[in-house]
């Protein structure tokens, strides 16, 4: 969860650009992540593309979720 009073302030992009360049650095040729329906439009902005769409059951919600891979 995103408090609303630091969100659009860039930290997300921020800590996602770090983990990609050190996965890149160590030899990572791809990261896969799962994203919520409201954190899919962030990652796709960042160049993540959905594989495959799911549902995950949490306390008996389903909540759509997406499987999402970016090719570093």
């Amino acid at each position: 969860m995103i408090y609303t009073q630091i969100q659009r302030e860039g930290i997300a992009a921020n800590l996602l650009t770090q983990l990609e360049m050190t996965a890149k650095s160590n030899g990572f040729t791809e990261i896969d992540t799962e994203a919520s329906i409201t954190a899919k439009p962030f990652f796709e902005s960042k160049g993540y593309q959905v594989n495959q769409k799911q549902n995950k059951s949490v306390k008996e919600v389903n909540s759509p979720n997406f499987v999402m891979k970016k090719t570093l």
